[in-house]
């Protein structure tokens, strides 16, 4: 003991590591999510994967936008949890999941581990697509994020599962084939089983499995395996893999990282407000009776300013009747899609330290 306080040598559980997280200003976490945003490359190994590079890989069709690669020194612990599986059944040993029923029927046993996995895939994949491109499957970016995550927590070496599937899902991910998953089923309750069922599926190769390729074509599981340039053929389950893959919240985590999606709503609000409230402040100003002196270059604000009036070339304010506000608006929603609002942004923020600034009456 010292002090007051106990000295604390090991860190098993990460506290201090979650706690270094939250030092800081909320701007801090934005300027780090925002880099890992933009970085070409998301390298994981299980302990480091973040937001930003999850909705990073979402958005990137394949790995000429943004690449996945595995650490190679998580091969050696994802293999020794694989074998120490086989090993523990080649001694008899019973295991919940692998020599065990699901659930209520944990309490029945079998001795075929392969087949249990393949069972277990079959029953749950239970999702309703519907016919045709009706919507009632998850997005593209969202299978992307998810399988993602998924390979992520895998490569922590806990769960018995062969390195050699992780890398196959990856290379889905780079080269843009996306498994089709169900918009509805299970997502975060007690985990994503039926749609992270529907990626077991993609590899082992199950007849109803669906994915998309880079280009949006609709193509089954041999396909999309020449797609994603996967050699060997499908995937045979060993004991555990199956549920090592479904037995997550991955899906409810990419879907987390990508709240983005609610663009379009933002957008059809910003058509509705805007034109009418810039058409009153350009006629105030026009008239000299703006209620508020333009300032703008003395504001923190002045790089949002410059930047919708030179970089994209608006003329709000200037008198011009040429374009209407909402041909204006319409240039403003574009650079904020095409991620061009970010830089400016953040110029306005470069020198807050992250105190309360003073609100001014």
């Amino acid at each position: 003991m010292a002090g007051n306080g106990a000295i604390v040598e090991k860190d098993p559980l990460n506290w201090g590591a979650a706690a270094a997280e939250l030092t800081g200003s909320h701007l801090d976490e934005v300027k780090r999510m925002v880099a890992q945003f933009r970085e070409p490359v998301v390298k994981i190994e299980g302990a480091s994967l973040r937001v930003g590079q999850v909705a990073a890989v979402a958005q990137a069709k394949d790995a000429s936008g943004v690449s996945v690669e595995l650490d190679e020194e998580a091969r050696p612990r994802v293999k020794a949890s694989s074998e120490w599986i086989l090993s523990c059944l080649a001694g008899g040993g019973d295991i919940y999941g692998v020599t065990t029923g699901f659930g209520g029927t944990s309490h029945r046993r079998t001795k075929d581990g392969p087949a249990l996995q393949v069972e277990l895939l079959r029953h749950l994949n239970a999702g309703i697509f519907g016919p045709g491109a009706d919507g009632h499957s998850l997005p593209a970016e969202v299978s992307r994020a998810a399988m993602l995550v998924r390979i992520n927590t895998l490569l922590q070496g806990y769960s018995g599962i062969r390195f050699e599937i992780l890398e196959a899902i990856t290379k889905l991910i780079n080269t843009g084939v996306s498994p089709c998953l169900p918009l509805r089923g299970t997502i975060t309750a007690s985990g994503d089983l039926v749609p992270l069922s529907y990626i077991a599926g993609l590899i082992t190769g199950r007849p109803n499995a669906q994915a998309t390729t880079v280009d949006g074509k609709n193509v089954d599981a041999a396909e999309a395996f020449k797609a994603a340039g996967i050699e060997g053929g499908f995937f045979k389950l060993n004991p555990k893999e199956g549920l090592a893959i479904v037995n997550g919240t991955s899906v409810g985590s990419a879907l987390a990282a990508t709240v983005f999606s609610k663009i379009n709503k933002f957008e059809e609000e910003l058509r509705s407000a805007l034109p009418r409230e810039i058409e009153a402040a350009r006629v105030a100003f026009e008239n000299g009776t703006a209620p508020i002196p333009n300032l703008i270059k003395e504001s923190r604000s002045f790089p949002l300013y410059r930047f919708v009036r030179e970089e994209l070339g608006c003329v709000y304010l200037t008198g011009e009747k040429l374009l209407s506000p909402g041909e204006e608006c319409t240039k403003v929603f574009l650079g904020i899609s095409q991620n061009k609002l970010i830089d400016p942004m953040l110029e306005c923020l470069k020198e807050w330290n992250g105190e309360p600034l003073p609100i001014n009456v």
